[in-house]
């Protein structure tokens, strides 16, 4: 561990507490990780929301990254310049997403602005699903009393599946305050207990769902995200039983950014997934 990093290390073996400063410039602590150096392409966002790759990578870049012979979605574009940067244990060429501006209901209806919406980077192979009515909220808008699905990027099919949800819980499911921080929430050991089924998608129990660790940071936007990492056997196909998730308070919701995967798919993407997971911004 960074010595300029203060952590706390709980009594508990599968359970570290990391206070990080900066999300955009945290070191990746880690038990037993091991930390390759791939490429990543990072990218920014067009202005209706289009997800547009920022490659600037050399071919060598390209290579390495693993475009070559790369066909990307539809709703994703390539730049002409690039630039090249090197991230531990990523095996995914990831690009830079951001919704359009009418894109989803929550933010057709005010309810996320489109001005200062989430953002995130996902891996460029990776398909964005379709979402019904009574997923994403477009039923209930603006006032629904439950969460709704943002987005979701997934691979894979049936039990061996790897997948990115960004779910909205709306904030006086969980408190009286208006517009609260996720501080005004309590503690990430308590809020865990109250959002720990939407993460896995069954039940959270802290006897049978083991809780291996929690990292408190400051994003570059000023918000704090709580980020928790997740064993959850009885996880439902697609959200687990490996969760990540970072979590942080903005407007009316909180909002919840989960990377599930299957045993397989978790001991070959966990790198890629705690990239994708440290690139959300809400």
């Amino acid at each position: 561990i960074d010595p300029g990093i203060p952590a706390v290390q709980d009594t508990s073996p599968n359970l570290k507490y990391q206070l990080d400063a900066d999300v955009q410039h945290q070191q990746v602590v880690g038990m037993n990780r091991s930390h390759t150096a791939q490429v990543q392409c990072r990218s920014t966002t067009n202005r209706v929301g289009v997800a547009k790759a920022l490659p600037s990578c050399s071919r060598r870049a390209l290579w390495l990254g693993g475009l070559g012979g790369l066909v990307l979605p539809s709703f994703l574009t390539l730049d002409a310049q690039a630039s090249e940067s090197a991230a531990p244990g990523i095996a995914e060429t990831l690009i830079h997403y951001s919704p359009a501006r009418d894109k989803t209901p929550a933010i057709r209806a005010g309810i996320i602005r489109p001005e200062t919406s989430y953002s995130f980077d996902v891996p460029a192979r990776w398909k964005e699903a379709r979402l019904s009515n009574n997923v994403n909220g477009n039923f209930c808008m603006p006032s629904c009393g439950e969460p709704w699905t943002e987005a979701i990027f997934e691979e894979g099919s049936g039990k061996e599946t790897i997948k990115i949800a960004l779910l909205a819980v709306p904030l006086n499911k969980l408190t009286n305050k208006k517009l609260p921080s996720i501080q005004d929430l309590g503690t990430p050991e308590t809020l865990i207990t109250k959002i720990g089924p939407y993460i896995t998608g069954n039940y959270y129990e802290a006897d049978e769902d083991t809780l291996k660790e929690i990292k408190v940071k400051t994003g570059a936007d000023g918000l704090q995200y709580w980020q928790y990492e997740i064993f959850s056997p009885h996880a439902v196909v697609g959200s687990g039983p490996y969760s990540l998730c970072s979590t942080t308070a903005k407007g009316e919701v909180l909002f919840l950014f989960i990377c599930t995967a299957s045993e397989k798919l978790w001991n070959k993407q966990q790198g890629t997934l705690r990239a994708v997971l440290d690139s959300f911004v809400a």
